[in-house]
């Protein structure tokens, strides 16, 4: 790493024989009294941190849905990791940084050990939660959504 928060390179996801979404918006996370996007996917645990300090995090949702969506995680030299979450009547902002937060934990908790060829390794000693950064939440298809992520390691809080 050169110091700089870089994005978690990922598979883009696309959904077969679903057309890609293109008419709705990614789903920004922002933290109060900063201008700098994201939120630290260890502090989206903290629902006392995230209904104090996430920027809309009250706010009710309007996604388009079943009763469940899909996290589709893949960084660069793994296996599609895509887990459905139910989503919680009248979702929040807040809410579903968490859903995100505890897939993103599953997948790490999936594929420690694992050394990808070329890709970043996950677990203790490498990238946990608190080194990644939620920055916004990307609809790939009806019912599938893939996180942008930034790797900010703790130091550098």
């Amino acid at each position: 790493m050169n110091g700089f928060p870089e994005t978690l390179q990922q598979v883009p996801y696309t959904a077969r024989n679903q057309p890609p979404i293109t008419n709705r918006a990614p789903i920004p996370f922002q933290v109060t009294n900063t201008n700098i996007p994201g939120i630290r996917l260890s502090q989206a645990r903290d629902r006392v941190f995230l209904q104090q300090n996430l920027l809309g995090g009250g706010q009710t949702l309007q996604i388009p849905h079943r009763a469940k969506i899909s996290i589709r995680i893949q960084p660069l030299g793994y296996r599609l990791f895509g887990p459905q979450r139910r989503l919680p009547a009248g979702c929040t902002l807040a809410q579903l940084a968490e859903l995100v937060a505890l897939a993103v934990n599953d997948f790490i908790n999936d594929v420690t050990g694992q050394a990808p060829q070329g890709g970043r390794r996950f677990g203790p000693g490498y990238l946990q939660l608190e080194d990644l950064v939620l920055v916004e939440l990307v609809p790939v298809s009806p019912a599938s959504y893939q996180p942008v992520l930034l790797v900010v390691p703790r130091a550098q809080s």
